[in-house]
């Protein structure tokens, strides 16, 4: 478990202002920015300030918690609420706060979100649209014909798809990368396939405990860790 930063101690190293144990300020010329601590029900601290500058005034609150990931992210943290505010003094560390945006909580989700997106879609296999309509027409007719505890195995082997079900099998060309895995689902799962087929469920996915068919998810029985 990685270990957290406490953010008093960034408002410290940026030279935030300490009124007394839980209240803090900063002076940006044209706006003093007053930090207090609160810690019912979470422990935050909740920033509150107004700012004038010509004809433009705004308000500023926000709040962040006692604890980050890292000083980049506290220092990111702070940027982002300031940024469509404008200061007669501009600290460095609202510039590189910008610059470590990549550090806020929701870009790092988003980054591993992305990260394991792009590892799904290499095990993705595109096959022909017409061909895939017939094969979604298919397995739920085994469905109907069969719906009871037998397995459908699909596998890749870089250039042929073959799903296996009720003892029959149905081929496909395809594009894409070879499977390491068979993956196999219940045949009650089939239930889910839809009537209507989008060109865009033209492709199979199988990556760990999961198969992505016409935009369901099933639960790769046969994957083994």
């Amino acid at each position: 478990m990685e270990s957290k930063t406490q953010f008093e101690d960034i408002l410290k190293a940026l030279g935030f202002i300490k009124e007394s144990n839980w209240s803090w300020s900063y002076n940006f010329g044209n706006l003093k920015i007053d930090i207090h601590r609160y810690f019912d029900p979470f422990d935050i601290f909740h920033f509150y300030g107004n700012y004038i500058t010509g004809r433009q005034a705004g308000e500023i609150e926000f709040k962040i918690p006692a604890e980050v990931d890292s000083y980049e992210q506290g220092v990111a943290l702070m940027a982002y609420y300031f940024r469509n505010a404008t200061f007669i003094i501009k600290p460095a560390w609202l510039k590189q706060g910008l610059e470590w945006k990549h550090h806020l909580p929701w870009e790092k989700e988003w980054a591993i979100q992305q990260a394991k997106e792009k590892e799904r879609r290499e095990y993705s296999v595109q096959v022909d649209y017409e061909w895939f309509k017939v094969l979604v027409k298919k397995l739920k007719q085994h469905y109907i014909k069969n719906p009871g505890n037998s397995l459908v195995e699909f596998y890749f082997d870089g250039e042929v798809l073959r799903v296996r079900c009720c003892e029959e099998t149905e081929v496909l060309k395809g594009k894409g990368k070879r499977w390491k895995y068979s993956g196999v689902i219940s045949i009650s799962e089939l239930s889910k396939l839809p009537n209507r087929i989008m060109r865009h469920h033209a492709e199979i996915i199988l990556h760990n405990d999961k198969l992505y068919l016409c935009n369901n998810i099933f639960t790769n029985m046969g994957y083994q860790e």
